[in-house]
């Protein structure tokens, strides 16, 4: 089944791909969006269920307007039910501003306002790490996006629960399952 945020998640690989996103200056909360990168103190807080509904609900019905969706009730289940991967930062910024652009309009914007809301944390410093070092331990083993594979600005939508639990186990297998596991979860 076709998942709505494996289609936003397609569309912000075509994007602004600087691997980062914000981290220079002041961030929602009018602290610095760097210093809670490093830290991890801040910046990973998952969405609350009601607010994921209401915007689900919202970008859905946007998508059914713009003959993009064709069931409401199968998106909005399926966005709230991604939305419980998904940093509020980013899942806040994103999906309002695709809800508000026209039918026929560009989306890039929003998911450069994505990335700078929510920027790329040390889990995803990890991940790509962690994913570049594969050639290394795997010789003759590459991944189906060569090194654009560990490009972090697909994941750094993820909360550091969803990245530790789901996306970096699967870096971790022998060197015959990776690809396997990483085509099994939203998101790649």
């Amino acid at each position: 089944m076709a998942r709505w945020w494996i289609g936003v998640v397609l569309l912000a690989a075509c994007g602004n791909d600087s691997g980062g996103g914000g981290g220079n200056g002041s961030d929602a909360r009018g602290d610095d969006a760097t210093s809670d990168t490093m830290m991890g103190s801040a910046g990973d807080e998952p969405v609350a269920p009601a607010t994921a509904m209401q915007v689900c609900n919202d970008y859905c019905m946007h998508g059914v307007t713009c003959g993009n969706v064709l069931s409401l009730q199968t998106c909005v289940t399926e966005c709230v039910d991604d939305a419980t991967r998904v940093r509020s930062s980013w899942f806040n910024t994103l999906l309002p501003c695709i809800t508000g652009t026209a039918c026929n309009g560009s989306t890039l914007t929003c998911f450069d306002m994505a990335r700078a809301a929510g920027p790329a944390r040390m889990v995803h410093e990890d991940y790509k790490t962690t994913c570049l070092a594969i050639p290394q331990r795997c010789p003759g083993f590459d991944l189906p996006g060569g090194s654009d594979e560990c490009n972090y600005s697909e994941l750094q939508q993820f909360t550091d629960a969803y990245m530790t639990q789901t996306v970096l186990p699967c870096l971790a297998l022998a060197c015959n399952m990776i690809n396997d596991c990483l085509e099994t979860f939203d998101g790649l």
